[in-house]
């Protein structure tokens, strides 16, 4: 989604020479000068008159867009200057605990992989945006540098209430969601319960198993035996 640009210097160009700009992938000829050939209405040439600087630039980056492009002048021998572009799907991702308990505070940190990213970061809860400063309950606090942008969402007083799906959405990248679990001092979280249940019923149900099988031997040692019997008569 951002733009990219492809700087290529060239100095003492003349006058009959041009600057093109080749993209590799399909040896497609993007431009020559100032002209470009591209349909595809993201790529331009940037070029300050009078400047050794010849840039292309790629509006909206896609990741269909990685791949080598060269900058090439028409000389004899041709002289050329490669670029590998790497375009990065920018993603949210969630940071913090899964369980918190009662009367504590719910530290979640979202992490886009963007750097100096253009927009906002939204939090959700249950689907509902929350309020910022409502009630002095909840603080969010972003920041960025030139590798990422961080928001920081901070519940203090957790309860009950505050259980549920928690989803970091940036406008310029895909989003990313938690579930957070308050748990009463004491009590046993679900997935715990869930587990020492299903180990409750697991064990009965093989046990059930086990004597089902005896009783099926038993029946069949009976039956073979009567057959026998009866064979001999």
């Amino acid at each position: 989604g951002q733009t990219a640009y492809l700087h290529c210097q060239v100095a003492q160009l003349g006058d009959k020479a041009q600057v093109s700009w080749i993209r590799k992938r399909d040896l497609h000829v993007l431009s020559s000068g100032v002209i470009v050939f591209a349909s595809d209405q993201r790529y331009q040439v940037i070029h300050p008159m009078k400047s050794e600087n010849w840039t292309l630039q790629i509006k909206f980056a896609q990741l269909r867009d990685s791949g080598i492009y060269e900058c090439q002048v028409n000389t004899n021998p041709k002289i050329y200057l490669s670029y590998y572009l790497t375009v990065v799907e920018s993603r949210a991702m969630i940071q913090g605990p899964e369980y918190v308990k009662t009367g504590s505070t719910i530290n979640l940190t979202c992490v886009v992989n963007q750097a100096y990213m253009q927009g906002l970061i939204y939090w959700y809860h249950n689907h509902e945006m929350l309020q910022y400063g409502k009630k002095n309950e909840v603080t969010i606090s972003t920041h960025g540098d030139h590798r990422q942008m961080t928001s920081q969402l901070s519940i203090a007083s957790a309860s009950p209430r505050h259980s549920g799906n928690y989803t970091c959405w940036p406008t310029s990248a895909k989003p990313n969601w938690a579930i957070i679990n308050v748990v009463v001092e004491g009590e046993q979280p679900a997935a715990m319960q869930t587990g020492a249940a299903c180990r409750n019923q697991c064990s009965t149900y093989l046990l059930a198993v086990v004597l089902i099988l005896q009783l099926c031997k038993l029946v069949s040692s009976s039956l073979y035996t009567d057959s026998f019997l009866l064979y001999r008569r």
